[in-house]
């Protein structure tokens, strides 16, 4: 089954984004005592929450869910996190036309305008990597933040800490870990960052519409792993 892109006209009023599975434990001892162990095989879980008050809203989504095809499906849905992408918290960055997720424009055939945040791994790394340094081209000054969303290739990570910048160069670690190798001709986006989900539940999404046919629909999703 193909993968496909979260459509550019469904636009989510709230965005609950975390990792899950985490801490693993053996559960609790005969005197209560519960010892966890942190694990770096976490995985994202996204919840949306948008409205259905047109006809085209409603079209799009029916086609979503019907591309989907249930859990079994995959869906590229984006962080929704730009007003905190290094573009939007360093304007020495130069101005950058940026298109939806799925590459169209909008209907006026204008983009959005982000910042241009061009990054690469400065060596190979593996799969299940949670580290690595970051070659700032054009931009040395401009280092990530711990906190910040980025994506390798359609696969999201979050920075967990972020060095100092020496020589256009930064270390950081993420989590979680490369789903597959990666390298420097590897996608970096931290200005669109995005991930591969699927419906964490088969009947996900079904909306009940009202007689004037609208709605507010929340839908779960969990990282396609």
């Amino acid at each position: 089954m193909s993968v496909i892109y979260w459509p550019a006209n469904l636009k989510p009023l709230d965005v609950t984004l975390g990792e899950a599975g985490r801490a693993v434990s053996g559960g609790r001892t005969l005197s209560g005592v519960e010892r966890l162990t942190q694990s770096d095989a976490g995985f994202w879980r996204m919840s949306l929450t948008f409205q259905l008050r047109k006809s085209a809203h409603i079209l799009t989504w029916r086609a979503v869910l019907a591309q989907l095809g249930g859990r079994a499906g995959r869906i590229i849905v984006p962080a929704f996190d730009c007003a905190r992408s290094p573009g939007a918290t360093d304007f020495r960055l130069p101005a950058l036309s940026v298109p939806h997720s799925d590459g169209a424009p909008f209907s006026d055939g204008s983009h959005y305008l982000g910042r241009a945040y061009n990054v690469s791994f400065a060596a190979a790394l593996p799969a299940r990597a949670t580290a690595g340094v970051l070659v700032l081209h054009d931009t040395p000054h401009a280092a990530p933040w711990p906190g910040m969303y980025f994506s390798v290739g359609d696969r999201l990570h979050i920075v967990r800490t972020a060095g100092p910048v020496s020589g256009g160069q930064c270390a950081i670690t993420f989590s979680p870990p490369l789903r597959a190798p990666a390298g420097p001709a590897s996608v970096i986006r931290f200005d669109g960052a995005r991930g591969t989900f699927r419906l964490a539940e088969d009947e996900g999404g079904i909306a009940t519409l009202a007689r004037l046919q609208a709605a507010d629909l929340t839908v779960n999703f969990v990282e396609a792993v």
